[in-house]
């Protein structure tokens, strides 16, 4: 008994610690039970733990001290109620958990766990719309109450009521009857081998085979890490070089998958991985202790001086893996995961081996292996496109492979048709089997990320690609570029994004359209749009930056460019060492974006964006004779201008239109569009403008031969340079275009000034030499 005196408190020692002993061993041991399948076994020590229980922990103490410890033992009371619900579940008494989980339910109503395991117990007691119902009140609970959704357990469970799971009536642990259980192998028992079988149709991966195979060491407790994608292959490899390497390892092989990214259970706890290890030597489980920390040092103790090989199958992170690493030289550990588990190689030594997705000729012997090289040869077409809608990735393609093999009368050709009918999203790569449905492989990893992270993830597939800058990506999440950097890092780890090159990056058309999926569920059309227009004025209003440093005439005051949104990066070409060749640069890492997003723009009908983003990347296109580019840049900005009403634009999208033309040798299409932007650029009335048109105009001409035409339109311009007093770059090229058109026309002995100070605005009207003697 415990209470109060003075300061502090005194107790009665043997009964306190008897019981509270007493119910932490049957815990315990309830739990080792529950992993082993000995369900009846474990409810009967709940039910004798729970038993001992009187009413509330330190009921009437008052003290900071006691209110902690009351929460701690009150937390280990919830665990014990909890993982006795689940063994009464498991053990078919569903009416029974249903009316103590309701009570707990009552007592705890925001823990999800709870509200899990009675949606469960209510389906198996025949009550689908009682479970449903159960979802919809937690889920309006944590609405008001904290403003969020249901975790991802709570909704999966949702999902599976909801479609009628027929895994929800298959017990989650297997009973094991008590005849057939086992203390533990023996000690002088066979070492266990729990390698998996390896895959028949294994294919490529010789480079990093070979270069894990250097990585085994005698000498040394060696950690490699195999990272990678969801369904690149990691475990598949893993499996087949463990095997490989499987007879310098006498003392043991075993396999743990550690279910990190394990969207239907939790990942597996530290101390209950070392526990199954543990058991798989042949070590008692009445010696194995309860404390983590001390089982990790025992469990290495257990492992000194032998050599055994440990496969870590699907690990969440370095923390949960840490406490498994052998300490002992000659005991190798091979972990795969999709997160880079950067902590385990930078501080533990671990070698990193990352792959990728396959080759073409590997992703066509692959499905050679799977299906026959004779049905494969007879339609090389239909083989090739389905490794490309399938993208490379073993996973898609095992799916594939195997609805083929299970339909032998159908052609490939078909499943081509089909994979096409579903290209942008992932039902053609659906299957009934979670671990073989790349839908769901996806989520395991998405779910698993921040809800920042989500987010970003959630809205790259609205970036036009084919890669991202980092600026471009935090306008389009709207935050920062040194937080967007920490969330992108996120995706790395995660494998869900890669970084093409510093600052660059990009993800697998399977995981954008994953993505994509999961934008469309989460995010309202509202915020989609908003974020897509962030990263419209992104590149709009650094591309205006960067043509200033690309053209010597300044802007005219006709190009309207919409203000950016807040929370938009703009990319910054005014510094005291930018230069024209920086934002060359700019333009040569970004044009296939811009291009892309001009053509985003006009497929919204977004026309503020459109027509300037086309005029800010043409000086670019143009240096670099990308006219091909040019026609289908100004082609759609030319409807967007129109709709506008904005003269200034059409008039200068029918001028490019005419060079691009010309340089096509299109020199009837590119008249049309010359006399276009002349008609346009009158009727302004700018004589800067229609300077430059007849400038155009005059290229135009010469490039058809009409020397004469071009003479009138550059003597035309240069006129209208004189009148007007205007003197830049563009006055200086008339200039030379003058002469040159005379020169061609043979008129040498042509000797007055083309610009002198004759008259009172500088030109010259009269024919042959100037009265003025200048």
């Amino acid at each position: 008994m415990v209470a109060s005196a003075g300061h502090g408190y005194r107790l009665d020692t043997d009964r306190v610690a008897l019981d509270l002993a007493d119910f932490q061993r049957l815990l315990a041991r309830a739990e080792r039970a529950l992993d082993t399948g000995e369900i009846e076994e474990a409810a009967e020590d709940l039910r004798t733990a729970l038993g001992l229980w009187q009413g509330s922990a330190l009921s009437g103490i008052r003290g900071e001290y006691a209110d902690v410890r009351r929460r701690v033992l009150e937390d280990q009371r919830l665990s014990a109620e909890m993982l006795f619900m689940k063994a009464e579940i498991e053990l078919g008494s569903h009416d029974l958990a249903v009316g103590r989980l309701s009570s707990l339910v009552n007592e705890h109503p925001l823990d999800e766990r709870l509200r899990e395991m009675l949606m469960l117990a209510l389906y198996r007691s025949g009550r689908q719309a009682a479970a449903l119902t159960a979802y919809r009140d937690i889920q309006e609970l944590l609405a008001q109450e904290l403003g969020v959704d249901p975790g991802p357990g709570l909704q999966t469970m949702f999902q599976r009521v909801l479609r009628a799971d027929s895994g929800l009536t298959t017990p989650s642990v297997p009973a094991r009857p008590k005849a057939a259980v086992r203390s533990g192998p023996a000690v002088s028992g066979p070492p266990p081998s729990q390698l998996p079988a390896p895959l028949a149709s294994f294919v490529g991966r010789e480079a990093e085979l070979a270069r894990a195979s250097d990585l085994v060491s005698p000498a040394e407790a060696a950690i490699t890490v195999v990272t990678g994608m969801a369904g690149v292959g990691k475990t598949t490899f893993a499996v087949r070089w463990a095997r490989q390497i499987a007879d310098a390892f006498p003392d043991g092989q075993i396999f743990l998958n550690l279910r990190g990214f394990d969207h239907a259970s939790p990942p597996l706890a530290p101390g209950q991985a070392i526990s199954t290890v543990l058991d798989a030597l042949g070590a008692k489980p009445r010696d194995i202790p309860q404390e983590t920390d001390t089982r990790a040092a025992y469990y290495r103790t257990w492992l000194s001086g032998k050599r055994v090989l440990l496969l870590l199958d699907n690990a969440r992170d370095a923390a949960q893996v840490r406490p498994l690493l052998a300490g002992s030289p000659g005991c190798q550990v091979i972990i795969t995961s999709r997160n880079q588990m950067a902590g385990l190689v930078a501080i533990e030594g671990a070698h990193p081996i990352q792959l990728d997705i396959l080759s073409d000729a590997e992703s066509h012997r692959l499905l050679a292996r799977r299906l026959g090289e004779h049905r494969t040869a007879a339609e090389p077409e239909a083989t090739a496109e389905i490794v490309a809608l399938c993208w490379r990735l073993p996973l898609a393609l095992a799916v594939i492979a195997g609805r083929a093999a299970t339909r032998p009368t159908l052609s490939l050709s078909a499943i081509v048709t089909e994979l096409r009918e579903s290209t942008g999203g992932l039902d053609a790569f659906h299957s009934g089997d979670a671990a073989a449905d790349v839908r769901a492989v996806f989520s395991y990893s998405y779910h698993a990320l921040g809800a920042d992270a989500a987010r970003l993830f959630r809205m790259l597939p609205l970036h036009p690609g084919p890669d991202a800058a980092l600026g471009s990506v935090a306008s389009l999440v709207g935050l920062s570029p040194a937080r967007t950097r920490g969330l992108l890092d996120e995706l790395l780890r995660a494998h869900l994004v890669d970084e093409l090159s510093p600052g660059r990056y990009s993800s697998h058309d399977l995981l954008a359209a994953y993505a994509s999926e999961m934008l469309h569920e989460k995010d309202t059309e509202e915020d989609r749009a908003t974020a897509q227009r962030r990263m419209l004025d992104h590149y709009l209003h650094s591309a205006v930056k960067a043509r200033r440093h690309l053209s010597s005439v300044p802007a005219p005051a006709a190009v309207t460019i919409p203000p950016a949104a807040t929370a938009v990066y703009i990319a910054e070409f005014d510094g005291e060492h930018t230069t024209a060749d920086t934002a060359r640069e700019w333009f040569d890492a970004e044009h296939t974006v811009l291009l892309a997003c001009v053509g985003l723009a006009a497929g919204l009908r977004l026309d503020s964006y459109t027509w300037p983003l086309a005029w800010a990347l043409g000086p670019y296109l143009e240096r670099r004779s990308r006219w091909n580019e040019v026609k289908t840049v100004f082609g759609q900005a030319q409807e967007a201008a129109r709709r506008l009403g904005d003269r200034f634009g059409e008039g200068y999208v029918h001028g490019a239109l005419a060079q691009a033309s010309v340089s096509s040798d299109s020199l009837e299409e590119a008249s049309a569009h010359m006399e276009q932007a002349l008609e346009f650029f009158t009727e302004l009335g700018d004589p800067a403008l229609l300077g430059k048109a007849h400038s155009q105009a005059s290229w135009v001409l010469e490039r058809a031969g009409d020397m004469q035409s071009a003479l009138d339109h550059s003597q035309q311009a240069l006129e209208l340079h004189r009148s007007n007093g205007i003197e830049n770059g563009t006055t200086g090229r008339i200039l030379n275009a003058v002469g040159w058109y005379l020169a061609h026309l043979g008129q040498y002995e042509l000797r007055r000034p083309l610009w002198c100070g004759h008259s009172d605005n500088g030109s010259c009207r009269s024919e042959g030499r100037c009265p003025g003697g200048t």
